[in-house]
């Protein structure tokens, strides 16, 4: 399930529209059959009365996602993301890249092949923009590594604290009431993804 909850995780917690076909939202696979439209057979039903208590989980997390991304605009940027030293314009989402050290990534580490870790930050260049969730910051961390890994958070401005909104390693894929401090190391488990958000004074 945690693969599972890895993959639709990625797809509605990047930038672009997402593409969901029916039942993926339950797991299912038509055995990897990427041409099934025109099956009238088993492989392409979905079986309502024989959907396990994992898929139906599955399901609710499929639908907690989409409510993150309707209730912050970060996930949906109508731009491209630049950088923060090159702002499309005031106001405009950036994006800072991050290692497991809680800092910020140069050009050669992107050619480290044994990394499998990394998290990337999205924010607001204008902190002073009114209005709810304007002043929203959201860091994802993946680990696509075998091992755990010790993932220290980035000190960011303005930010307090970090809440986990998505933990793809536990159960239901969140957590409820779990906070992090600045530049606290965060147990990042093998095969799995984070989204946290900052919180603000």
């Amino acid at each position: 399930q945690r693969q599972k909850r890895n993959i639709l995780a990625t797809l509605f917690l990047s930038q672009g529209m997402p593409m969901l076909l029916a039942g993926d939202e339950l797991g299912r696979s038509q055995h990897g059959n990427n041409n099934a439209y025109c099956q009238d057979t088993e492989l392409n039903w979905v079986d309502w009365q024989a959907i396990s208590k994992d898929d139906q989980a599955l399901q609710v997390f499929t639908r907690y996602l989409i409510q993150l991304r309707r209730q912050y605009p970060l996930l949906t940027s109508k731009r491209y993301i630049h950088r923060p030293d090159e702002p499309e314009e005031k106001g405009a989402s950036s994006v800072r890249w991050y290692n497991a050290d809680g800092e910020e990534m140069h050009e050669e580490q992107w050619s480290e092949q044994h990394v499998h870790c990394l998290g990337w930050l999205l924010e607001k260049n204008c902190f002073e923009t009114v209005g709810e969730h304007a002043k929203s910051t959201l860091l994802i961390m993946f680990n696509a590594g075998d091992d755990n890994i010790e993932f220290c958070l980035p000190k960011v401005p303005h930010v307090t604290q970090w809440q986990e909104l998505v933990n793809t390693a536990s159960h239901q894929g969140y957590s409820e009431g779990v906070h992090f401090s600045l530049g606290q190391s965060v147990q990042l488990m093998a095969k799995s993804m984070c989204l946290l958000l900052g919180e603000f004074e």
